[in-house]
């Protein structure tokens, strides 16, 4: 009798571990959304995952310490952990990564502006050096015509 009283406890005590934990995968999938639009399919795959792996973990929970049966309370108690979890360190995580993402967007946005005046300034180079030799060629084209012009007719 004591072993189920302990399995009921570890039970809850993982639930609420397990809910915590399933917060911090949903942060993960929200971290995708925060810069940028997402189009339907790629939101339906996202949500698609996070039941996947909410299905899953639960399922190892359940077969682990419950024997394969379902206990409405588990569920109660992982509601409780995701709930804790997104009260309390979801709003910092989330605040914070979305700092961090928008100075990492500053910042290569930034470096990608210099590439492209880098780049540019390279293709206006490599045009002018191509265009110069072509109209060098041009004009050497037309001084060996000139000078044959002038052999053929006698001139100075």
């Amino acid at each position: 009798m004591q072993d189920v009283y302990f399995l009921h406890s570890a039970l809850a005590f993982w639930s609420v571990v397990v809910g915590a934990f399933l917060c911090a995968v949903y942060d993960v999938f929200r971290l995708f959304r925060l810069r940028r639009k997402q189009n339907g399919v790629l939101l339906f795959v996202c949500d698609f995952a996070f039941c996947l792996i909410s299905a899953i973990v639960m399922l190892v929970l359940f077969f682990n310490l419950s024997y394969g049966r379902m206990r409405a309370y588990a569920f109660v108690f992982a509601l409780i952990g995701f709930l804790i979890w997104r009260m309390t360190a979801s709003r910092l995580v989330m605040s914070l990564m979305y700092k961090i993402i928008t100075a990492t967007c500053k910042v290569l946005n930034l470096i990608k502006m210099r590439v492209c005046v880098i780049v540019k300034h390279i293709l206006r180079r490599i045009y002018t050096i191509r265009y110069c030799n072509k109209t060098v060629a041009k004009i050497e084209v037309k001084r060996k015509e000139q000078k044959n012009d002038r052999k053929e007719t006698g001139s100075c």
